[in-house]
Formats: structure tokens, C-alpha cells, sequence
């Protein structure tokens, strides 16, 4: 009984992680859109951390320049996959949050990804490197 329970899990868990509006996938050899949050001090470092995981993917980098209750909203609709340089405490509970890291300003953010994108989130965390506390 206890072989079949695993089998099925390891059946279950086959091909995972996985995106559910597929982004990683879309963004792999295509466009990455992304908007930045958080002061103008830091937006430069985060540009660059973006054009890298672009870079990483294969993706050539979009960014929209829009308030972030705008960026937010456009990731919730998958019309961006990345909001950048968001503070850690950001009151944005219903997206996705990456792993924490010390911006060049000091402050400890994270990067938001649309809620169910495991395969993305996971790239970004690789991208963002050890988690800051």
C-alpha cells in the first residue's frame, strides 16, 4: 500500500515545477516584461539584475514604465512577468514573492512574479541569489 502511495506521488510530482499560464516558457527566446518598483536610488541596480535574467532566459527585456499599483495589477493578468525592487514589506500577499536580497539601497526586497508561476519563481531566486534576512 505504502509503494503505491509513493508511485503516485512521484507520478503526481512528475514535471515539475510548473507554470500555469506557462511564462517561463513564454519568456525563454521571447520578450521579458517587467516593471520596477522602489526609489529612483535603486532602479538602476535592478535594471541590471533584470537585463541579466533576461539574458539568462534567452529574453530580450521590455520594461513599462507604470505606477505599482499598475505594474501589480498587469502582473496578476500575466501582462507582465516581473515587478523588481518591491520592499520585503510590501502589502502585495497575492502575488507571487521571490526570495529575499539587500537592494543597493540598503533595504531588503524582493521581486513579485505571477501567483502560480513556480518555474519562473524559481529562475528568479537563482537569479537573485542567496535569500537576505
Amino acid at each position: 500500500m505504502i509503494a503505491v502511495l509513493l508511485a503516485g506521488l512521484l507520478v503526481a510530482g512528475c514535471g515539475l515545477p510548473r507554470d500555469q499560464r506557462g511564462s517561463l516558457d513564454a519568456v525563454r527566446g521571447g520578450t521579458l516584461t517587467a516593471a520596477l518598483a522602489g526609489p529612483e536610488s535603486i532602479r538602476e541596480s535592478e535594471l541590471r539584475h533584470l537585463e541579466a535574467f533576461a539574458q539568462s532566459v534567452g529574453a530580450r527585456l521590455e520594461i513599462r514604465d507604470v505606477d505599482l499599483h499598475e505594474a501589480i495589477d498587469a502582473l496578476e493578468h500575466t501582462e507582465i512577468q516581473i515587478v523588481a525592487g518591491l520592499p520585503k514589506s510590501s502589502p502585495f500577499r497575492h502575488v507571487a514573492r521571490s526570495r529575499t536580497y539587500r537592494a543597493e539601497d540598503g533595504e531588503i526586497r524582493v521581486w513579485a512574479v505571477p501567483p502560480g508561476e513556480n518555474a519562473l519563481l524559481i529562475e528568479v531566486n537563482r537569479q537573485l541569489g542567496p535569500e537576505t534576512q
